[in-house]
């Protein structure tokens, strides 16, 4: 019968971080004896190819992250290693862990393994607010992000305006983040559609992220910026920045009109 293993480093093992020790190495023969961490990133074809290969064509694989299960005796939790797991099961080969304590919670541990080793991106981010955390408000944005196909790095900041980007993106990846301007960004999606055949570029990250600001101005009108925008095409260019995107759509707005009707929207 296949068992686990684990050899255990004298002297209280080694600290890699404030609140995380490295105690020992888990070697693994037994996969029912391992659980993966709640709100891992999604499996990739690419991910998955390359580990492959480097067992197959190599006889590679690297440690993962292990620490023991708090409920259950002899049986282990994976913050790191979804993919090595899925490779070493598809070859038949078992695997070794390296072996942690943690202050953190799994969740905070994963988090931070996958963000110092190899960046998380935003659908990562997404997955985990979602499957761990249980967010409804990601949940929400999940169906913005599926729907339109729009950056998701815009889609969290239009959505959560009020907040700025820094608190916006922190809680994202945290998984706190809350949809506190949702009629904002529903209507910034809007607005952005409508404008796309004269300006193909309206639903582009750096262009939402410079448009949310504009029609957060109280006295924005779309039907203006359209008019407006059929009226001097040859003003509509593509630019580098959301603060540039938000100069020229301020300039189209207000050229050559009456005082009532201009707004400021830089």
């Amino acid at each position: 019968m296949k068992k686990n293993t684990e050899m255990l480093l004298e002297n209280n093992g080694v600290r890699v971080h404030p609140r995380v020790k490295v105690i020992g190495m888990l070697y693994v023969a037994d996969y029912s004896k391992i659980e993966l961490a709640d709100g891992q990133r999604p499996l990739t074809p690419s991910g998955v190819k390359h580990i492959g290969d480097s067992i197959f064509n190599h006889g590679v694989l690297t440690s993962g992250i292990a620490v023991r299960n708090p409920k259950k005796r002899g049986f282990y939790i994976v913050p790191d290693g979804q993919t090595r797991i899925h490779g070493a099961k598809q070859n038949d080969v078992d695997m070794v862990f390296t072996l942690v304590e943690s202050e953190l919670t799994i969740n905070e541990l994963m988090v931070i393994l996958n963000t110092t080793q190899h960046n998380w991106n935003t659908e990562a981010y997404l997955n985990n607010g979602i499957v761990f955390h249980r967010n409804e408000d990601m949940m929400y944005l999940q169906t913005v992000y599926e729907e339109t196909g729009l950056s998701l790095s815009a889609l969290y900041e239009i959505y959560a305006y009020d907040v700025g980007l820094s608190q916006a993106k922190t809680t994202f990846e945290t998984g706190t983040w809350r949809a506190s301007t949702k009629a904002l960004g529903n209507k910034v999606i809007r607005y952005a559609e409508e404008l796309n055949e004269l300006m193909p570029f309206s639903l582009n990250a750096k262009f939402l992220t410079g448009f949310v600001k504009c029609v957060n101005k109280p006295k924005y009108s779309q039907k203006h910026m359209m008019d407006q925008s059929k009226r001097f095409k040859t003003h509509i260019h593509e630019c580098a920045s959301p603060t540039e995107y938000r100069n020229m759509l301020n300039f189209i707005y207000n050229h050559r009109c009456v005082d009532v009707v201009q707004v400021t929207l830089i």
